[in-house]
């Protein structure tokens, strides 16, 4: 009896530190800096380019970036550490080079299930289910 009353007691304490915490879900840490793209599908992008972006807006949830060639928009939706985006869509300018890149960046935004930030704030990885598509670099905040 003794064992079942600390064992409820034990399991209690458990439950009022799960609630009383002070979950911030706002991921702050995502909004408003410019995410530079490193790697798609965990393959470095290639250097000689310009490095696509993407900005999550606090306001109205729209994101936005660079793509390769063209501006691209759209909106998110963000919770816990799930993400998806919806909407998207871009400018339509032709560019040889970085039309590859391109596509497959937006191909894989679209995918989008989850986020996960480093600990010290400076790496975005997005993952289509458990697995890594798009990782970012934290970059200069105009």
């Amino acid at each position: 009896m003794h064992f079942l009353q600390l064992s409820m007691l034990g399991l209690l304490l458990i439950l009022q530190q799960t609630c009383s915490r002070n979950e911030d879900y706002s991921h702050k840490e995502l909004l408003n800096t410019p995410w530079e793209l490193v790697s798609i599908n965990q393959e470095t992008i290639d250097s000689a380019l310009k490095e696509p972006t993407l900005l999550f807006e606090e306001s109205g949830s729209k994101a936005n970036g660079f793509a390769g060639c063209n501006q691209f928009f759209g909106t998110y939706s963000l919770s816990a550490d799930s993400l998806s985006f919806s909407g998207l869509g871009s400018t339509k300018m032709f560019c040889e080079q970085s039309q590859e890149l391109e596509g497959q960046y937006l191909g894989r935004l679209s995918e989008v299930t989850h986020f996960v930030v480093s600990q010290n704030g400076s790496a975005l990885t997005l993952l289509s289910n458990a697995v890594p598509v798009l990782e970012f670099k934290k970059g200069e905040a105009d």
